[in-house]
């Protein structure tokens, strides 16, 4: 809402932009100025920034974005495959499951293995292809608890192209993506926003001067 206030209010005076990191001088004028011009110019990052984060947050407004019934299809591709509750096996070849799980995907790094939780008798190993931007990835392959067979695996390539989509979200909010030069780029709608608000908070409180009093005072003599 800021963002698209900001906007608004900055299209009737854009005539008059001029890009500064601080304001020309510390005087009401100067900061508000400061102020739009600013923040018509981190307005996109903001704008990516606040979307990407609200969506993960509320998944039900995917569907907004990403299309009719991207909710559904992201909660779906969630889901593990069903088993039977099982207890881990006492003898399983941890060796022989991940190179299982490597032949099926021989270019994926392994980034995390869970062991079952309740109701399910599944370990999941969760695997990131060269091309995902998802720091774990969304490959994934499932064992059994008590063989160490592999019961499902899932390619994150394979997935619906809203899922997909969804799953990019997350490494452009957290700048998990773009290495250093992606990660400063995000960094400054942060330090923008606390200069912004600073400044703001500044003006607000500070006591303004109200024209013309002093000489309405002499006058008065």
């Amino acid at each position: 809402m800021f963002v698209a206030t900001g906007v608004a209010l900055w299209w009737r005076t854009r005539r008059t932009f001029a890009f500064r990191v601080l304001p020309k001088r510390l005087s009401r004028p100067a900061i508000v100025r400061h102020h739009r011009d600013l923040g018509i110019v981190m307005a996109p990052l903001l704008l990516l920034s606040c979307v990407t984060g609200t969506i993960l947050v509320f998944r039900p407004l995917s569907s907004i974005v990403l299309g009719p019934g991207a909710a559904a299809a992201i909660t779906r591709a969630g889901k593990p495959p069903t088993a039977q509750p099982a207890a881990i096996g006492p003898a399983l070849d941890w060796t022989a499951m991940l190179g299982a799980a490597h032949m099926r995907f021989p270019y994926a790094e392994f980034r995390a293995l869970a062991m079952p939780r309740d109701p399910s008798g599944l370990i999941t190993l969760r695997m990131r292809q060269p091309w995902e931007w998802l720091p774990n990835g969304r490959t994934t392959v499932w064992f059994a608890a008590e063989t160490g067979r592999v019961v499902a695996a899932r390619d994150a390539g394979t997935l619906p192209a809203q899922v997909r989509a969804y799953n990019l979200l997350f490494p452009l909010h957290a700048g998990a993506v773009g290495g250093l030069p992606y990660r400063i780029v995000m960094t400054l709608p942060g330090i923008a926003l606390a200069l912004l608000g600073s400044l703001a908070v500044w003006t607000f409180w500070a006591p303004r001067k109200i024209a013309g009093s002093a000489h309405r005072s002499s006058g008065g003599l």
